[in-house]
């Protein structure tokens, strides 16, 4: 009789597979990047595609205190109707405004924060992204009110007045943000055909008149399962996991959108080449210079603008941030890439300038554009894109547990981008090194295609200001570049000073970890190594996390570090040189 029974469930249990199967094909996974930190070896993933066309990744992990889920929809500003600028942001927050299922307009959040999780969401130009965390016993009715923010929204008029004025509130929090006024300025100046021009938070002004009706065409229209993307991370065994997706997330409407995408340029050609001052609200000065890149880059797998700025910003000796610093012109300089639409992206530098650099900024563009001609000149060394790749694998390999709330968030925004059988591996890594794909894009970093921009107070840039960004109001002006530097910049100088980095000779190629009885002790106590006038120093043999990483801990005690101002002082700029010169 056991067998029989035995038979029939491993009969039912093969129809279950079957039937679930024509729900949700299992996408294989391509990716080969392994997680090695003994911490997360019970943390197994699966990945779905619904019938609706969802995108699904499931990750089970035993050890996590919380459960979180993230759902991405490739909708944002750039879709906002020109009539109803803030259209994306405010569809954001009507969604929170209860489902037929759940009709009250504090239903979802109550529910979260009862059981001791976090919701949010936010709406970025090409991207609307939901996500919360909770307890674990809380997860499967969390999820179900979520999952309803995409079958039946209410869009109730009643709780439209008062979502526009929480919009126009968090608009009236920005004003203040100095990023966001550059941000509104760098609009503002921009191609004004692009819809990135457009007013992307909205404020009650914008809103207002929306129609109810309106709303939910927009929403329709927009939000759509084929462009979406799903993170599920809990405790719960995946089978579980898969069950409740399915049953929960199937059921959204896939309307077969295609990617919203334009053929305008983000830069107004007429303002590249030249610099725009703005007036800051507190006291920063920055220097900021920016390209619009070759769209073919956005989704570039060689990673070759990474590269540019991984190698520009290194901190090696004689780098770019230490001339600047040696010359007292700058404190700090950061260089990034970044994504600015689904197709678009941009190339970064920016320089936290020093007084004496706001009196030389022309010497400091200067020095910007040498640094680039440098790597123009003698292109990239194989070498620095093998370090940045293997840096980026190790960091994969050995992630420590990361908070459940920002794990979901950033998988979520990722995963649109990246095709779901190679995910994450293409996002986390460079696929091969491209010496075409790098020397194109140094080519294009020239001053004529850049926008550049010195936020600082306009008493110490001497610059009036005669233009105020429509919606922040804040102060601008934009010029054109001194003459003299317009004529050094043209000539593509370079510095022999500003070097390119050496090879980091502490790029570890072995980190199979020595777990024998000799190396991994059950000490509680630290072992004392060093005992003498110099220093009493310990020795703790890790039985635990047994991860390649060592923690160091400094306590330095002595008589010159007495109680007064002057000592303090001095002890906040020793340990600022030493982060710098560690750096």
């Amino acid at each position: 009789m056991l067998r029989f029974k035995f038979i029939l469930i491993f009969i039912f249990s093969i129809f279950n597979i079957f039937a679930l199967d024509k729900k949700y094909p299992i996408v294989e996974d391509k990716s080969d990047l392994k997680i090695l930190n003994p911490s997360l070896k019970d943390r197994n993933t699966l990945k779905l595609r619904l019938s609706n066309g969802m995108k699904v990744y499931l990750i089970s992990d035993k050890n996590t205190d919380k459960s979180a889920a993230a759902i991405s929809v490739l909708a944002g500003s750039w879709d906002d109707p020109k009539e109803f600028p803030g259209m994306a942001h405010f569809c954001e927050h009507m969604l929170f405004k209860g489902s037929k299922k759940y009709p009250s307009e504090t239903e979802y959040m109550k529910f979260i924060w009862d059981n001791s999780g976090i919701p949010n969401a936010y709406t970025a130009s090409d991207r609307t992204v939901y996500m919360f965390s909770i307890n674990h016993l809380a997860f499967d009715e969390a999820i179900d009110r979520l999952s309803h923010f995409f079958k039946d929204p209410l869009f109730d008029p009643s709780h439209i007045a008062k979502e526009l004025y929480a919009v126009d509130q968090e608009h009236s929090k920005n004003l203040e943000n100095d990023g966001r006024r550059v941000h509104m300025v760098s609009k503002e100046i921009g191609n004004q055909n692009h819809p990135n021009s457009k007013f992307s938070t909205g404020n009650a002004k914008t809103l207002q008149s929306i129609p109810p009706a309106e709303l939910r065409k927009w929403y329709e229209k927009h939000y759509s399962a084929n462009q979406m993307a799903l993170v599920i991370y809990s405790n719960k065994d995946l089978d579980e996991l898969t069950q409740m997706v399915v049953e929960k997330f199937t059921p959204i409407a896939n309307i077969g959108k295609d990617p919203v995408t334009t053929k305008e340029t983000i830069f107004n050609k007429e303002n590249t080449g030249k610099i725009t001052y703005i007036k800051p609200i507190s006291n920063i000065q920055f220097l900021l210079l920016e390209w619009e890149l070759d769209r073919k880059f956005t989704d570039d797998e060689t990673k070759s603008a990474d590269l540019i700025a991984y190698t520009l910003k290194r901190g090696q000796k004689n780098s770019l941030l230490e001339i600047l610093k040696r010359e007292h012109l700058a404190e700090d300089v950061d260089i990034a890439f970044e994504k600015a639409g689904l197709d678009q992206s941009l190339f970064l530098l920016e320089i936290k300038l020093t007084d004496l650099g706001i009196k030389n900024v022309s010497k400091v563009i200067s020095r910007c554009f040498e640094a680039i001609n440098n790597l123009k000149k003698s292109s990239i060394p194989n070498y620095l894109f093998h370090e940045m790749k293997t840096m980026s694998k190790l960091n994969y390999e050995y992630q420590a547990h990361q908070d459940a709330f920002e794990f979901v968030s950033e998988h979520a925004a990722n995963l649109l981008y990246e095709d779901l059988s190679t995910y994450p591996k293409k996002t986390v890594m460079p696929t091969q090194y491209n010496s075409e794909n790098i020397n194109e894009l140094l080519d294009s970093l020239n001053f004529s295609s850049s926008q550049i921009y010195l936020i600082a107070d306009p008493k110490k840039t001497k610059m009036k200001l005669d233009n105020k960004e429509k919606w922040t109001k804040a102060k601008y002006s934009v010029k054109e570049l001194d003459k003299s530097l317009q004529n050094r910049l043209s000539k593509n100088p370079t510095n022999p000073n500003i070097k390119l980095p050496e090879p980091n000779s502490f790029i570890p190629t072995n980190l199979q970890m020595d777990a024998t009885k000799d190396n991994f002790t059950n000490e509680k106590k630290p072992a004392k190594i060093v005992d003498n006038d110099f220093a009493t120093i310990f020795y703790l043999k890790d039985d635990k996390y047994k991860v390649p990483q060592v923690s160091w801990h400094f306590q330095i005690k002595d008589e010159i570090f007495d109680e007064d101002v002057r000592s303090d002082v001095l002890k906040d700029l020793y340990v600022k040189a030493l982060l710098e010169k560690l750096a």
